[in-house]
């Protein structure tokens, strides 16, 4: 009977033999990996060559040795990785689950959420929309604000403002013969309009 390889690769039954040997040592599939890719520099046991794989199982099989001895003078060290190799599996399995639970509880928040905006009629585009109006308004309003004020006869610009005040004002003059001026325009509007 034959052995299946996959090529030149480790035997499924040599493949079996390193987790099994490993997982009684309290050698978890994540050391395993590690020294893997540390000694023989590849990813997987998979890639691992049948003479490769032999030499693993016999390195295992020696620290499985050096572990019953140990066990034979009453530190239970075998019983002790047994113990923790349940553990790490175990908390794997929670951290699995949890992040199943943390997928659902992002769904749930997110449809929350969508039945918020449609029950109180807000969209996020309305409420983009409207910041971007307010923007413009706001934009407008310090544009105004931030105008550099006219003379009200000839027009000149007056970044001092006004030439008596010495600040902007709602209506400006570069000089007191442009304020007499205005003042005789008026005068005659009111004059046309009796």
């Amino acid at each position: 009977m034959t052995e299946k390889t996959n090529g030149m690769g480790a035997t499924s039954k040599q493949v079996r033999a390193i987790y099994a040997i490993a997982r009684e040592q309290g050698i978890t599939e994540e050391k395993l990996k590690k020294h893997i890719k540390k000694k023989y520099g590849k990813e997987s046991l998979g890639e691992l060559t049948v003479k490769e794989a032999s030499e693993l199982i016999d390195c295992l099989r020696q620290i499985e040795a050096v572990n019953e001895d140990r066990d034979k003078n009453g530190d239970g060290i075998k019983e002790v990785r047994k113990w923790l190799t349940r553990i790490e599996e175990k908390m794997q399995a929670i951290e699995e689950k949890l992040t199943i639970l943390e997928t659902r509880y992002e769904k749930v928040l997110d449809r929350l959420i969508s039945e918020v905006e449609l029950k109180q009629g807000l969209r996020l585009s309305m409420l983009e929309e409207q910041m971007r109006a307010l923007r413009a308004m706001l934009k407008e309003y310090f544009k105004k604000e931030e105008e550099t004020p006219k003379c009200a006869v000839c027009g000149q610009p007056l970044p001092q403002g006004d030439y008596r005040l010495g600040e902007k004002a709602e209506i400006c003059f570069c000089s007191e013969e442009c304020e007499k001026e205005w003042i005789k325009m008026q005068e005659e509007k009111e004059h046309e309009q009796k």
